[in-house]
């Protein structure tokens, strides 16, 4: 690799002087994650536009990709820079952290040392960069290298997608609602999930949350306060179940929190029942008829 002299430099110290401030507000990407890249080599500069970068909750992260130290390869088809992600944002950006660059322009560009590769889904190759460590509002993380094969050396573009790691685990109110076979309160491996239901979860200041079943078995709640929970049960609107309840129903929780202030979870808010059998009854109704009156076949 050869740098070129200082002058061929200054377009993109320029570059980055302008792009990087932090009183200039960035280019926002699209809404997906998505975002269009474009180097110049020959020219001796490089843009790379702000990403907005979806989470499973609230708004997109602004994440710039920040460059400096565009190098040419003596071979006249390679070319190199270092790129950093700056948190835009006021949270924070957790890791692992994957850039990926596809839909090169022209399509004879290609990455040349990708830290992981998707499957090919398409004829167009998909690589990207892992950034390992997490990045806090406002800071940049440590550079990467990313190097490229470019056919002599000419100007291309790509587009950007930039997927975060998950976000740090909260606490959760967790349980199984399973039928009570042997009516001792506990959920165990032979007994099957109740009727289809929904479960409320009302929490401290009084909003009301439904919850859907995995599987018509597990509930998962996502706890965002301390203080009395209460968790309620309810069959699906179409079902008729005549149930004997083995486990509180409404239950009341009770969230706490640790010593990090931190809500603690709690994991078992199983709801059991049994179903009451029905009393035999003797009738002078057509057989026709029956279908309109409740009964059940066990």
């Amino acid at each position: 690799m050869r740098p070129r002299p200082c002058l061929w430099l200054l377009p993109a110290l320029l570059v980055l002087a302008l792009g990087c401030n932090e009183s200039t507000e960035p280019t926002v990407g699209l809404v997906d994650g998505t975002s269009e890249g474009r180097i110049d080599p020959r020219a001796g500069d490089f843009v790379l536009e702000a990403v907005d970068v979806p989470l499973p909750e609230g708004p997109p992260l602004h994440v710039e990709l920040v460059g400096r130290d565009l190098v040419l390869d003596e071979d006249g088809e390679h070319l190199e820079l270092i790129v950093a992600l700056r948190n835009r944002s006021d949270r924070l950006l957790p890791a692992p952290v994957v850039v990926w660059l596809h839909r090169f322009e022209p399509p004879g560009v290609f990455v040349a040392n990708p830290d992981t590769s998707l499957p090919a889904m398409s004829i167009l190759p998909v690589d990207g960069y892992i950034y390992v460590g997490e990045v806090a509002p406002g800071e940049t993380s440590p550079g990467k290298t990313w190097r490229f094969c470019a056919p002599d050396q000419e100007s291309f573009s790509f587009a950007v997608r930039i997927e975060p790691g998950l976000p740090p685990a909260r606490p959760t109110i967790e349980g199984v609602c399973f039928v009570d076979l042997d009516r001792d309160g506990r959920p165990d491996p032979n007994e099957p999930p109740l009727v289809p239901g929904i479960v409320h979860v009302t929490d401290p200041l009084g909003n009301r949350h439904l919850v859907e079943l995995a599987d018509e078995f597990r509930f998962v709640y996502w706890i965002e306060s301390e203080g009395l929970h209460e968790v309620t049960w309810l069959p699906a609107p179409e079902v008729f179940a005549d149930l004997e309840f083995t486990t509180p129903n409404p239950r009341h929780v009770l969230i706490s929190t640790g010593p990090d202030g931190v809500p603690r979870g709690f994991h078992e808010a199983d709801v059991g029942a049994f179903p009451r059998m029905p009393s035999i009854q003797f009738t002078e109704r057509p057989l026709a008829g029956l279908h309109f009156a409740p009964w059940s076949l066990l």
